[in-house]
């Protein structure tokens, strides 16, 4: 993605905003869809009795693992998007 810098009549600078915006708006409905799917394997985990097996237990851990980066990189979108509006 290329960034276009130009002036505004105020001093600051403009970084394609829109830009970033979409970028992050289609980022975070990708990791969203992540986190139903995630949630959905949990949930047959849990269901099904997978929890008897040691690779359906290191696979539930992995998701939840996975899981956490997710939430901390949907935070850190929201919070750029929200720097964004002050640019």
């Amino acid at each position: 993605m290329r960034l276009e810098i130009t002036p505004r009549g105020n001093g600051r600078l403009h970084l394609g905003v829109q830009a970033l915006e979409r970028e992050a708006k289609a980022k975070i409905v990708l990791l969203k869809e992540e986190i139903e799917a995630i949630d959905y394997a949990n949930r047959l985990f849990w269901k099904t009795g997978a929890s008897q097996s040691t690779a359906a237990r290191s696979e539930y851990q992995f998701r939840n693992e996975r899981l956490q980066k997710i939430r901390a990189e949907l935070a850190q979108l929201r919070f750029t998007g929200d720097l964004s509006n002050h640019l």
